[in-house]
């Protein structure tokens, strides 16, 4: 038996947000790409997210994106177990 891949990454989303990687901004806007489920996730795994930023892209107009790496982590063995680029509005 394994966790399901999206209900592990309705998780990961719920830790970013909690985590407010740009404070006070909210993340909004997101498009999730290059989706990479690297080993199962067992029951019982504690998940953990780490977050890097990697570029501001320019969008159309006014608009900007914040270009993120975000994995989702075992929390005991620090293994990942999912890799995937976010492209979140700026605000």
């Amino acid at each position: 038996m394994v966790a399901s891949g999206w209900h592990a990454l309705a998780l990961t989303m719920r830790l970013a947000v909690e985590t407010r990687p740009f404070g006070d901004a909210p993340l909004i806007g997101a498009e999730l790409g290059q989706i990479r489920f690297t080993q199962p996730i067992l029951p019982e795994t504690d998940l953990c997210v780490r977050i890097t930023f990697e570029a501001i892209e320019e969008g159309h107009g006014q608009r900007s994106y914040n270009m993120l790496k975000v994995e989702t982590l075992d929390a005991a063995s620090g293994d990942t177990l999912i890799r995937q680029r976010w492209r979140m509005l700026r605000t």
